[in-house]
């Protein structure tokens, strides 16, 4: 079963840097947050850089973001 990707605990990041898990097998397992109409946000560089590096844990910490959907 398919988890947000901006719900899991750091520890278990740190797991997956550890192991050298690439975006491509984090993106099979994980999905990006329900606001978010970027369909690359887990793509590592090419996607959104504050939902990989771990910044994004609720929809308000997207609030500027042009992807976020119910932007105008």
């Amino acid at each position: 079963m398919k988890r947000y990707f901006h719900r899991i605990h750091p520890t278990r990041v740190a797991i997956f840097q550890r192991r050298g898990c690439t975006w491509a097998w984090i993106k099979e397992r994980y999905y990006r947050p329900r606001w978010c109409a970027l369909r690359e946000a887990l793509d590592g560089e090419m996607g959104c850089w504050d939902l990989v590096m771990r910044a994004v844990h609720r929809r308000e910490d997207c609030r500027d973001c042009e992807y976020r959907k119910g932007t105008p």
